[in-house]
Formats: structure tokens, sequence, C-alpha cells
């Protein structure tokens, strides 16, 4: 990879031109809401702050409700940053031209100024050459800090590079880390791959289905094990979608075709408010009520297939529940992944205790499942155009 980090620049009383996803808009109090891809960008924006670069934020994100043209505004988000960072933040509602030039000019250092939303932008859905050079004049350095849309062709994230010198090209620091983690995936002969993804198990089956070739074995939890043990026990009245079951047998034929083992939840620990934590065994697993953590006949048979990979491709959380420290064959993983020292790409370690967690930190990369796909679509044939091309432009 020959694309330069950002923490290899010195960026003080520059201008740099911050290039981020936002994916959907938020609610107005900023407590509810997809933030994903907020806090994905949050460690290069607060270096970019704190090195006192002039910070030009170039971002995007799909409007909740397209008809109401007020949600595609960046204040929002721009009020919030102001409050989060004790900085200057400037708003311009022009994206190009000489009245967002003279402000990136004339703004402190340590301060951001917000372009408004590209998403509904066409030159910019259209990757045009004119639009990017306008865009390119704002700033001496560009940072692409929007790995999840590096599938896509925009004026943004691939043309704007002709106009930029490739000393002043840079990857930002979450973008590091899922080219790191692609590579190593990429490079990987075989893997785990662990699902316990209920926000979105189409997407699962879906990396699944794309890195099927190299996966040795698949271990389910949360839905998806409900979902797999309804489809081997022919189960009628289950009440998921048909396109779910439909999906999943195509990535179970596939597996075994192959003959690679998947094994789901056989026990867990259920707690409803106000209860004690109860042992389940052999049915359908309902994490819209109460608590669960799997059990320990699970965490073993799980814990077995773990310490015989060295790699685990990991989407969504890991099962631990520190709210209601319900730690049981969860715990049996926690241990696996120690004292093997596996590498883990994907899991979600917001869910861990702290103890755990700073003892983790090293070994788990948080992968945001927001984008994941685009992350598989970087470890297989299909490639991405902003890698490609800023691998052009840098070579």
């Amino acid at each position: 990879m020959i694309i330069p980090f950002l923490d290899n620049i010195d960026v003080k009383d520059k201008r740099v031109f911050l290039r981020l996803d936002f994916d959907h808009l938020f609610e107005k109090n900023f407590n509810r809401g997809k933030m994903e891809r907020f806090r994905i960008a949050e460690p290069t924006l607060r270096y970019l702050i704190n090195a006192n670069a002039k910070v030009i934020i170039a971002p995007s994100f799909t409007p909740g409700n397209k008809k109401n043209k007020t949600e595609y505004s960046i204040e929002p988000y721009a009020r919030h940053i102001c409050d989060l960072y004790k900085c200057n933040v400037y708003l311009t509602e022009k994206t190009v031209g000489s009245l967002p030039i003279k402000l990136s000019q004339d703004m402190e250092p340590g301060s951001i100024l917000f372009l408004e939303n590209l998403f509904n932008i066409e030159a910019e859905k259209n990757a045009e050459n004119d639009f990017a050079e306008q865009l390119s004049k704002l700033a001496d350095i560009y940072v692409n800090e929007a790995f999840s849309l590096s599938n896509s062709a925009l004026a943004s994230n691939t043309e704007i590079v002709d106009f930029f010198e490739k000393e002043m090209i840079f990857a930002g620091l979450n973008f590091e880390h899922e080219i790191t983690n692609s590579e190593k995936l990429k490079a990987a002969e075989n893997f785990i791959l662990c699902i316990n993804n209920d926000n979105d198990m189409t997407g699962s089956l879906a990396a699944a289905e794309d890195l099927i070739e190299r996966i040795d074995h698949i271990l389910l939890f949360g839905e998806l094990s409900s979902i797999y043990y309804v489809i081997k026990n022919e189960i009628e009245n289950h009440g998921y979608s048909k396109n779910i079951i439909n999906k999943f047998k195509k990535v179970i034929k596939s597996a075994e075709v192959r003959n690679i083992q998947i094994n789901h939840v056989v026990d867990y620990y259920a707690e409803e408010e106000n209860s004690q934590p109860r042992l389940v065994k052999n049915e359908i697993i309902n994490n819209k009520q109460g608590y669960i953590d799997i059990g320990d006949e699970t965490g073993k048979i799980f814990s077995d297939a773990l310490a015989e990979s060295n790699l685990v491709f990991w989407l969504g959380n890991l099962p631990n529940n520190k709210e209601r420290d319900l730690v049981f064959g969860s715990a049996k993983i926690i241990d696996t992944i120690k004292m093997n020292e596996l590498y883990v790409i994907g899991a979600e370690t917001d869910d861990f205790n702290s103890d755990a967690k700073n003892q983790l930190e090293d070994g788990f990369f948080k992968f945001q499942t927001s984008c994941y796909n685009t992350f598989v679509n970087s470890v297989t044939s299909e490639g991405l155009p902003v890698i490609e091309k800023l691998e052009a432009k840098l070579r």
C-alpha cells in the first residue's frame, strides 16, 4: 500500500480538505440516529484541530426524509462539533466559488469550515472534473477519511486528487486501519467468520457469500443463529422473511459444498428485567426481550473453533453485555482470543467492560459494520475505484 497516512505531515496553518461520510442524518438533539461514521472520523478530526490545521470538511449523508429539504443541511453536525471541540466553526451555503475560498483563507488555525452536504449535487455524483477542480481550490492538502465511499467514483474522492501534488495527498487515521486490515484479510488463505449482527443480517450474509472461498468455519450468534436453527429443523411458523431464509440457504449450501462447518448457539443465558438469568437450550433466541449471553456449552464449541485459527473476521458485537454484567460462555471466547493472540478484524469493542477492553485494545480493530460491504469489496476481485485512483496517482 503506497497511500501515505495523515500522521506523516505537519499540517499547522495549512488548509486541509477533509472528505467525510456521515451516513443518515441524526435527530436534532443529536441523541439519536446513525452516528457510526461520525465516530469513525472523530480521531482524524481531533488530530487536525489539535495540530492547528484549517479544516475544510466536505461531508455527505443521505437525508432521513428526502422530501424534507431542510434535512439535507449540515448545520446540526456543525453545532454539535462546535460544542464538542470548543473551536470556531464556519458554515457556507456555497460548496465552491469565491465565498468558500475566502473563508478557507481567512479562518483561524484549529477551526473548521463546513461545506454543505454533497449528497444532492449532481456534479459530485457524476464525478465532474470541473467541480473537482473547484473543490481543490479550497485547500493545500487533501485527506480522504471516507473509506465507506471508496466503491463510488465521485468528484470529491477520485477526480479531486488530480489537482493536488502527490506529496499533499493523504489517508485519514481510520482509512489507514481499514486498509491495513483489508490487506491482512486479503493475504489470509483462510479464516473464521463470526456473525453477531442483527442490525444487518442481509449484509452479513452477502459478506459470507462473497468471501466463502476462504472461510474455513462460520460461527453464528443472535438471530442468524435462530434462523439457522429454523432452516436445519425445517420449522415453518418462524416469522422470518423469505428473503433472509433464501439468502441464508444459499450460504449454507455453499458452505456444505466446501465442507465448511457452521456452528450456532445451542445454549444461552436469558435475563428478563428484574429476574435472575436462566439457562435456555436448543430454542430460538429472542434478543428483543431481556439480556442475552451465550451459555457455557456454546462458549466451549466456539472457543475450540477459534483456537484452530489465527485470524477472525467478526461482524457485529462480541456477546458480552456490560450493562447487566452477563459474562458466561463469552468469557471463554475472550480467554481464547487472549491466550492464542488471535488477530480479530471487525469486532465492536464498545460492549467490553473497561478492564477487558484495555487488555484487548492492541489486538482488536473496531471495524464499523456500516461500511463492511466496501471492506469486503476491497478484499475481493471487485476492487475499489478510490483506492485504484489514489495508488495510480501516487505511484
